[in-house]
C-alpha cells in the first residue's frame, strides 16, 4: 500500500503516454495494428485507476482523502507496459525502414557474424582502443577490490589505484598491439617479492575476462587477451615459486636456525609480536578482528604459537585456529593483510629477505586452518549432485579412460607439447595408466594415484606455463570431441588446473635458480667447464653425432652443408658461454625464419643439447644454466606459424572415419555404385556411356567400385595409371562428369547420408575429372584453334559440297543400322527420309563452311514433335564419327567436325536454358534471393576473396594491389550474379580468355569452392542453395581450367614426340641450362616475395646443383647427385605460394633468355611435376592432394 503521504499515480502521466503512442501511430502506419495491444493495455489500466479511486472515495462517504492503491497491481501493470513501450520503440524503428531496409539489416547481420571481429586489425584496435581498455580496467578494478583472492594486492589509497589504473592500461594496450611501449622485463621485477600464486594469478585473468565481456568486447578477442595474459604466468608468480621452493629447502635442514635468525640478540619473540600488533593497530583491513578482545591474551597466545611453529623452545596448547577463527568469518583478504603485516614487521626487525620467505613458507598453510569459518565453494571432485559426484556424473571410470585416449592422440599432434608424450608403447601405457588414476581421483573417485608423487616426477623435467596451458587445451578439446557435458568439462578443468604448481614449479624453480646464478656469477664458469674454445668444437661434434641419430630432427642437421652449421654453432655457443670470440653470421631469427622448426623440434634440440652437457661432464646445476641460456633463443630460432596449433582440427582429423568407412565399406560402395549406374543408363545426358552388354557393364561396375574405395580411404585397388588412355578418345566433357556427379549426390541424399559427408565423397571424386576429361578438352580446343582459320578449310577437307553428300550418306547408312536411333527412320517413306537427308545435308555444309543456302524452319520448331534427349544425339555424333573413320578421315579432322556439331545440340532438343539456368531459378526463386539476396552476395565474395588471399594454394591468383583486388572481386560479384540468377553484369565470353594463360588447375579451382562452401556455411545461408551455388559455380570450371590442361597436355605431347631431350636441347644443352639458371636468380633476386629463400650464402651452393638437377629433368645427362627434392625441402617454411612465384620467375627468365611462348610452357610443366616432391612435406601435414 501507498502510505498516505506519498502522491497517487498521477492520470495526466498516463494521459500523456497515449497521447505519444497515438503521435507515434499516426506518424508509422506501418505499425498501426501493432499499436493496438499496447493502447489497449493502457486503457485497462486507466480504467482500473479510476475504479479504485471511485470505490475508495464511495468507501470514505465522498469526504476528502488520500488515495491509497494497490501498488502491486500498479508496478505489475507499469511493468508490463514499460516492456511493451520497448517492444514498441523497437517495432517503430523497425517498421519506418520498411523492406528494403529489412533486407539491409539481414544483409548486415550475416556480415556481422563473419566480419565484426576484423582480424586483420591489431587486438588492441579489435578491443575497441584506449576508451574501451579504460572501461575494462575500471571494471576489473572495481570486481578486484572487492574479490577476497585479491583485494589485498589492489586495495589503495586514491593516488595509489590511480597510478595503478594507469600501468595497468598501459600494459594491456602494449600487449594487445597499441601504440604503446612497457618494458615486460620489469613485470618479473615488481612481482618478484609479492606473494603471488597460480591461485591469484588465475583469480585475476577471471576478473579480466568477465570485465572484457562486460564491457561488449568480441569473445574471440576476449579470448586471445586472456590467452596473451597467461603467458604472463612466469613474470608474475615465479618471484612467490622460488622463494618458497628455497625457503622450503632451508627448513628441510631444521627450524632451530630459523629461529636464532629470527630473534637476533633477544631472548624470544616478544618484540617482534609487539612491533607486529602495533603495525596491526593501524591496519584497518583487519584491526576490526582484534577490538574488544584481550589484546594481552592474544600476543601470549601468539607467542607460544608462532615459537612452536618456527622452532622454538615453547610449545602451544591452546585451542586449535579453526575453532578460534570460526566466528569471525574472515577470507582471504584478511589473510593475506595479516601476513603481509608478519612481513613488515619482520622487514622493520631487520630480518633479512631469506628469513622472511622461510617464515612464510610455513605460516602458509595455516591459511585453511584459520579460514575454515569462510563460507567455499565446494571443490568440484567433492561436488554431490543428485547424490552423485563429478566422476559418476561424467559417465564413470570408462569416460575418463576414452578422454584420456583420446587426449593423447591430441598431445602427439600438438608440436607444443608432443616432446613429452613422443615416446616408446611401454612408456605411453604407463603414462597413460598413471593419468587415468590422477583424473579418476581428482573427480571424486579412488584415489589411486598419491598426488604427492606428482612434483618429483615432473621435477627435472622443462614443463613451463606454456605447455600446461597447452595440455590444458588438448584435455578440453578432447572432453568436447568425447561429448562430455560443457558443464561437467568446465568442473574437470577447475580440478586439473589446481595441478600446475605441482608440474610446474621443477622447471621453474630450476630454471630461475640457473638464471641468478648466471646474473650473479657469469658464465665464465661455464666456459671452463666446458673446456673453453676447443672444448666447445669437441662439445658441438659430439652434439651433431647425437643429433644425426636422432630421426625427428636429424633432417635439419644433414647434407653437404654440416660442416659450416658445426662452425657456425661452435662460433655460437662460444660466444654465448662467454668466450671471447664474437659470433658474426646472420642473425639467429633471420636464419630460421624460413624453416619449420616448432617447439617439439626444439625440445628435442635441447634434449640433446642437456645429454652432451652432462657426458662432458656438467652437472645438474650447471647444465640448468647452459639449457638457461640456451632457452632464451626459442622465440628466435621457433617459426611462429608452428605455434598457431588448431587442437580441434587436427584431432577431428586425426579421429575422423574416413567416407569409405561412414559410408559401410566396400558392399556400400558396390552397392551405391549399382544404383548410380542403374540411373545413368536412363539418364540421357549419361546413356550411351554406359549402355553396353551385361558382361561389359558389370566388369565397368566393379571397376567403378575399386575405384572409388581407394579415393574414398578404402584399399586401393585399382591402377588410376589405366584410366586416362582409357578416357581419352571419348568425348567426355565436364558437362558429363557432373552429371555423373550429380547422381552420386542424389543416391546418396536419398540413402539420408549427412550432407557434410556428401560433400567430402563429392570431393573426393574430384581428381577424377581431369583424368576422364582431358582427351577431350585437348581435341577439341585444338580443333577450335584450327578452324580459328576458317571454316571454309574444313569445307574444302570434306571435299566441299559432294564430299559431305558423301559422307551423310554414309552417315545415313550407319544411322537406320542404329537400334539406338533407327526408330526415327523406320517405317517412313523414302521420300521423306530424303527430305531428312536433304535437310540435314544443308545445315551440314552451312556448320561446316559451306554455302549458306539453308532457308528452313528453326531447327528447334523442326525437332520439337519428335521426341529427342541427349542419348539420342550422342548417338548421332557416334554414328557422324564412324562414318568419318569410314571415310578415312584422320583425328584432326573428325575432331574438328565433332566440335563444329556439338553447338547444334541446344537447337535440335529445343533447350532454351542452360543448366545452370534452370538450377539457378529452382522453384520459380532466383538463387541470389535464397541466398538471402544482392547484399549477401556482396557478403559472400568479400569474404571469399579474402579467405583466397590467405589460403596458400591459391594466394598466387589473389595477391595483388588494392586496385586491382578491387576490381576482381567486382569482377567476381559481377559473375555470380548473372550465375545465381541475378542481373547479368559479366560477359561470359570473356572469363575463358581472362583466364587462359593462367596455370590454373583442378586443385585451384577445388579450393576456391572449398572456400566459398566455408564462407556460405559461416553465414548459415540455406544448405540446398548452399550446395546448388556450389553447383553452378563448378559449371564454369571449363572456361576456367582448360587454358591449363591443354597447355599441360600439348607440352607433355611434345615431349613424347620430339624426344625425352627436347627441352635440355630447346634450352641450348648445358650452356644453355647454366645461362637459365643464371638469369632465373637474378629475377628471384629482385622478388621479395621468395628471395629470402635465396640469400647470397646460398645461391652460391644452390647453383650447380640446380643446374645439375634441372639438366636431369629436362632431358638432359643425368648428373645429379644431391638428396631428394623431399628431403631437402621438408623443413623450409615453403608453401603453393612460394612455389608459384618461383614458377613465375622462371617464366620470365625462360623469356629474357630467348625461348618461344610453347617451349616455355613444356619446361614450366615439366618443373610444376616437381612441386608434390618440393611441398611434400607441407602437402601431408595438411591433408592436401595436388591434381
Amino acid at each position: 500500500m501507498l502510505a498516505s503521504g506519498e502522491s497517487p499515480l498521477p492520470m495526466a502521466n498516463i494521459n500523456r503516454l497515449l497521447s505519444a503512442v497515438e503521435k507515434s501511430q499516426s506518424e508509422i502506419g506501418v505499425v498501426k495494428d501493432r499499436l493496438g495491444d499496447v493502447i489497449k493495455r493502457m486503457d485497462v489500466l486507466q480504467d482500473d485507476l479510476v475504479k479504485n479511486v471511485e470505490s475508495t472515495g464511495l468507501a470514505q462517504g465522498g469526504k476528502e482523502h488520500s488515495v491509497t492503491l494497490n501498488s502491486g497491481i500498479v508496478e505489475t501493470a507499469l511493468d508490463k507496459i514499460s516492456q511493451d513501450m520497448s517492444k514498441f520503440k523497437a517495432m517503430v524503428r523497425d517498421a519506418a525502414s520498411a523492406q528494403e531496409e529489412k533486407r539491409h539489416q539481414k544483409a548486415a547481420l550475416v556480415k556481422r557474424r563473419i566480419g565484426h571481429d576484423d582480424k586483420s586489425r591489431s587486438l588492441f584496435e579489435r578491443a575497441g582502443g584506449d576508451r574501451k581498455l579504460e572501461a575494462i580496467v575500471a571494471n576489473f578494478y572495481d570486481k578486484a577490490i572487492t574479490e577476497p583472492r585479491t583485494r589485498a594486492y589492489f586495495e589503495k589509497n586514491s593516488r595509489k589505484v590511480k597510478h595503478l589504473k594507469q600501468k595497468l592500461q598501459t600494459f594491456l594496450a602494449a600487449t594487445l598491439g597499441g601504440p604503446y611501449s612497457y618494458d615486460v622485463t620489469a613485470v618479473k621485477t615488481a612481482h618478484y617479492y609479492l606473494n603471488i600464486t597460480d591461485v591469484h594469478f588465475d583469480c585475476v585473468v577471471e576478473l579480466f575476462t568477465a570485465a572484457f565481456n562486460e564491457v561488449g568486447i568480441h569473445p574471440a578477442v576476449t579470448e586471445e587477451v586472456g590467452t596473451l595474459l597467461g603467458k604472463t604466468r612466469r613474470e608474475v608468480t615465479t618471484g612467490y615459486t622460488v622463494r618458497t621452493e628455497i625457503a622450503r629447502r632451508n627448513n628441510e635442514r631444521g627450524l632451530e636456525g630459523l629461529y636464532e635468525k629470527l630473534i637476533g640478540d633477544n631472548d624470544d619473540l616478544v618484540p617482534f609480536i609487539e612491533r607486529l600488533m602495533d603495525i596491526i593497530s593501524l591496519d584497518k583491513r583487519i584491526l576490526w578482528a582484534f577490538e574488544d578482545r584481550d589484546i594481552d591474551t592474544i600476543q601470549e597466545g601468539l607467542l607460544y604459537y608462532l615459537t612452536d611453529v618456527l622452532g622454538g623452545p615453547l610449545t602451544y596448547k591452546g585451542k586449535n585456529l579453526s575453532s578460534l577463527h570460526r566466528s569471525l568469518e574472515l577470507n582471504d583478504f584478511h589473510f593475506d593483510a595479516f601476513l603481509m603485516d608478519i612481513e613488515r614487521a619482520l622487514s622493520s626487525l631487520g630480518v633479512d629477505d631469506d628469513t622472511v620467505d622461510e617464515i612464510m613458507v610455513i605460516l602458509e598453510p595455516q591459511r585453511t586452518s584459520v579460514l575454515s569459518g569462510q563460507k567455499k565453494r565446494v571443490e568440484s571432485s567433492a561436488r554431490i549432485v543428485d547424490g552423485k559426484n563429478l566422476l559418476e556424473r561424467v559417465g564413470g571410470e570408462m569416460t575418463i579412460e576414452g578422454v584420456v585416449d583420446t587426449l593423447f592422440s591430441a598431445l602427439n599432434l600438438d608440436p607444443r607439447v608432443k616432446f613429452f608424450f613422443h615416446l616408446d608403447a611401454a612408456r605411453m601405457r604407463q603414462i597413460k595408466i598413471r593419468l587415468t588414476q590422477l583424473l579418476i581421483g581428482a573427480c571424486g573417485g579412488p584415489k589411486l594415484y598419491d598426488i604427492a608423487r606428482l612434483k618429483p616426477a615432473h621435477f627435472n623435467h622443462n614443463i613451463t606455463d606454456y605447455h600446461f596451458d597447452a595440455v590444458c587445451e588438448n584435455l578440453r578439446v578432447s572432453c568436447e570431441v568425447m561429448d562430455v557435458s560443457p558443464t561437467f568439462i568446465d568442473e574437470l578443468m577447475e580440478t586439473v588446473v589446481k595441478l600446475r604448481q605441482e608440474i610446474t614449479s621443477g622447471c621453474t624453480i630450476r630454471l630461475e635458480i640457473a638464471h641468478r646464478s648466471i646474473e650473479s656469477a657469469g658464465t665464465a664458469s661455464l666456459y671452463s667447464q666446458l673446456g673453453k674454445k676447443d672444448g666447445i668444437v669437441v662439445f658441438v661434434d659430439k652434439l651433431f653425432k647425437r643429433l644425426h641419430a636422432d630421426q625427428r630432427i636429424a633432417y635439419f642437421f644433414a647434407g653437404a652443408k654440416t660442416d659450416v652449421l658445426k662452425g657456425k654453432l661452435s662460433l655460437y655457443l662460444n660466444q654465448m658461454f662467454g668466450g671471447v670470440d664474437e659470433y658474426t653470421g646472420r642473425d639467429i631469427a633471420q636464419v630460421h625464419s624460413l624453416i619449420q622448426i616448432s617447439d617439439f623440434h626444439f625440445d628435442c634440440f635441447i634434449h640433446a643439447c642437456a645429454l652432451s652437457f652432462k657426458e662432458a661432464g656438467l652437472d645438474q646445476e650447471a647444465t640448468d644454466e647452459c639449457v638457461v641460456l640456451l632457452e632464451g633463443s626459442r622465440a628466435s630460432v621457433i617459426n611462429s606459424n608452428r605455434r598457431e596449433h588448431d587442437v580441434r582440427k587436427f584431432l577431428t582429423l586425426a579421429n575422423k572415419k574416413t567416407v569409405y568407412e561412414i559410408l559401410g565399406d566396400e558392399p556400400a560402395v558396390t552397392g551405391l555404385v549399382d544404383r548410380v549406374y542403374e540411373e545413368a543408363i536412363l539418364d540421357s545426358r549419361l546413356r550411351s556411356f554406359f549402355e553396353k552388354n551385361k558382361a561389359k557393364i558389370q566388369s565397368i561396375k566393379k571397376k567403378m567400385s575399386q575405384y572409388i574405395c581407394g579415393l574414398i580411404g578404402g584399399p586401393v585397388k585399382y591402377d588410376e595409371a589405366d584410366l586416362q588412355p582409357v578416357h581419352y578418345a571419348m568425348n567426355i566433357t565436364n558437362y558429363h562428369f557432373d552429371s555423373i556427379l550429380e547422381l552420386f549426390r542424389g543416391c546418396l541424399i536419398a540413402e539420408k547420408v549427412d550432407r557434410p559427408i556428401v560433400r567430402d565423397f563429392l570431393k573426393a571424386l574430384q581428381p577424377v575429372r581431369k583424368l576422364v576429361t582431358t582427351g577431350f578438352t585437348l581435341r577439341s580446343e585444338l580443333a577450335k584453334r584450327n578452324l580459328e582459320k576458317g571454316r571454309d578449310q574444313l569445307f574444302r577437307k570434306l571435299g566441299e559440297s559432294d564430299g559431305i553428300i558423301a559422307l551423310i550418306d554414309k552417315l545415313f547408312g550407319v544411322l537406320v543400322a542404329d537400334p539406338r536411333v533407327r526408330e526415327f527412320f523406320e517405317n517412313r517413306k523414302e521420300a521423306k527420309v530424303n527430305a531428312i537427308k536433304k535437310g540435314i545435308t544443308t545445315v551440314l555444309v552451312e556448320t561446316w563452311g559451306g554455302p549458306k543456302t539453308y532457308q528452313g524452319r528453326e531447327i528447334a520448331n523442326i525437332h520439337r514433335e519428335v521426341g529427342l534427349d541427349d542419348y539420342h544425339f550422342d548417338a548421332f555424333l557416334a554414328d557422324l564419327q564412324k562414318a568419318l573413320m569410314g571415310g578415312g578421315a584422320d583425328e584432326q579432322l573428325i575432331d574438328e567436325v565433332m566440335v563444329t556439331v556439338e553447338p547444334l545440340r541446344q537447337g535440335v532438343l529445343g533447350r532454351k536454358d542452360n543448366d545452370a539456368t534452370q538450377l539457378a531459378h529452382k522453384e520459380g526463386v532466383a538463387l541470389v534471393e535464397r541466398l538471402g539476396g544482392d547484399l549477401n552476395l556482396e557478403s559472400v565474395v568479400e569474404s571469399l576473396y579474402e579467405r583466397c588471399q590467405e589460403d596458400t594454394r591459391i594466394k598466387y591468383f589473389f595477391d595483388k594491389g588494392k586496385a586491382k583486388a578491387r576490381q576482381v572481386r567486382i569482377k567476381m560479384y559481377q559473375l555470380l550474379s548473372g550465375l545465381f540468377g541475378g542481373p547479368v553484369q559479366y560477359d561470359m565470353a570473356h572469363l575463358k580468355p581472362a583466364h587462359y594463360s593462367m596455370n590454373i588447375r583442378d586443385y585451384h579451382f577445388d579450393t576456391v569452392l572449398q572456400l566459398a562452401q566455408e564462407v556460405m556455411g559461416s553465414m548459415s545461408l540455406n544448405g540446398d542453395a548452399i550446395d546448388d551455388a556450389l553447383q553452378i559455380m563448378n559449371m564454369v570450371r571449363p572456361d576456367i581450367t582448360t587454358g591449363c590442361s591443354v597447355r599441360t597436355e600439348m607440352a607433355r605431347r611434345q615431349g613424347q614426340v620430339h624426344g625425352h631431350d627436347f627441352l635440355f636441347s630447346s634450352l641450348g644443352g648445358a650452356e644453355g641450362v647454366e645461362g637459365f639458371v643464371h638469369r632465373l636468380f637474378e629475377v628471384i633476386g629482385l622478388d621479395r616475395r621468395v628471395n629470402m629463400f635465396f640469400d647470397s650464402e646460398k645461391v652460391k651452393a644452390m647453383k650447380p646443383s640446380l643446374v645439375d638437377y634441372l639438366t636431369m629433368v629436362l632431358g638432359g645427362p643425368a648428373g645429379y647427385a644431391g638428396r631428394p627434392l623431399e628431403d631437402i625441402h621438408a623443413f623450409l617454411s615453403i608453401n603453393d605460394f612460394f612455389f608459384d612465384c618461383f614458377l613465375d620467375d622462371a617464366q620470365k627468365a625462360l623469356r629474357d633468355v630467348g625461348l618461344d611462348p610453347e617451349t616455355i610452357d613444356c619446361v614450366l610443366v615439366s618443373l610444376d611435376f616437381q612441386r608434390p616432391k618440393v611441398l611434400k612435406h607441407f602437402y601431408e601435414e595438411r591433408g592436401f592432394v595436388y591434381a
